[in-house]
């Protein structure tokens, strides 16, 4: 250490002695000389990592000049493209304005819509991360124009039906287990373990449907609506039938976020799915048509 101590004075001193000689001439000289060396540690690296170094340096100085959504998607794409997907992941995030974990995205905006579906294939070919893959994807459906064919539909089912297929029995006892133990905390009133638990369960068995739904509960007894309407949506995502899910959902909406618009959305769908006889028929209804209104007068 006290070679390399008495190494770094002797070239700064040296540096010093140039560029007082020099000035400003020899500070471009440097700097020109470390881009060059740079550009060869890239050569030499990009064929020994088998990632294109270059395009990230591009992509990264490209990524962090531009903010419009377009110019984000097509770094993120470029990024994935090279092998990047930490840095893809990121330029996707950003196309989508993220704040914390808070986001907006237009549904007119193709840019974003295709982050969107690009963060859930990410999640899921790279990351393995099933629940975070799922969110984005039930978000890219739920906002996706009803009037416009869905180019990623078909795939995005494809890839619900292999988490349902994934069915290691050893796996699934551990869930289980994990379930229950969760449940227990649950019923104690102790929801931030419950969903620690839930969570356990959920990576240990991505195709758990309950467990999708026991969160959203969760969740809501901890006041955090933002995450128990995401689990909700993830659950409706594997059983799109489950009328109660249209009814929590609705109610979180009307009652606790305030989203008049989206509440109306998920009475109307517990309309269509839910039987006559159903004893909440009535109360839906009159609903619907207060909210008609009020969303109608704004």
């Amino acid at each position: 250490m006290e070679f390399l101590k008495k190494y770094l004075d002797q070239a700064k001193k040296l540096y010093e002695s140039y560029r007082k000689k020099w000035g400003l001439k020899f500070v471009i000289a440097s700097i020109m000389v470390g881009i060059i060396l740079l550009y060869l540690i890239i050569f030499i690296l990009s064929p020994m990592t088998g990632r294109n170094i270059s395009s990230f340096f591009k992509y990264h100085i490209y990524d962090a000049l531009h903010n419009e959504t377009s110019y984000l998607f097509d770094a993120g794409v470029k990024y994935e493209e090279s092998g990047f997907h930490y840095f893809a992941i990121g330029s996707f995030k950003r196309a989508l304005r993220f704040k914390g974990d808070m986001y907006s995205v237009n549904p007119q905006d193709l840019y974003q819509l295709e982050s969107l579906y690009n963060l859930g294939v990410l999640y899921y070919k790279e990351e393995k991360d099933y629940p975070r893959s799922m969110h984005y994807f039930s978000k890219y459906l739920e906002i996706f124009p009803k009037n416009v064919e869905n180019p990623h539909k078909d795939d995005i089912y494809n890839v619900i039906n292999y988490i349902l297929s994934l069915d290691d029995k050893t796996r699934n006892v551990e869930a289980k287990k994990m379930k229950n133990v969760a449940n227990q905390y649950y019923f104690k009133g102790d929801y931030e373990k419950a969903i620690e638990h839930y969570l356990k369960a959920i990576a240990l068995d991505p195709g758990y449907v309950e467990v999708y739904n026991n969160l959203g509960t969760a969740y809501l007894q901890m006041n955090d609506f933002k995450n128990a309407v995401k689990y909700w949506k993830i659950t409706l995502m594997f059983d799109p039938n489950d009328i109660d899910l249209y009814i929590n959902l609705a109610l979180a909406y009307h009652e606790k976020i305030k989203d008049y618009s989206r509440a109306l959305e998920y009475y109307e769908k517990f309309m269509e799915k839910a039987p006559q006889n159903d004893g909440r028929m009535a109360l839906v209804r009159e609903r619907i048509e207060a909210l008609k209104k009020q969303v109608g007068g704004k």
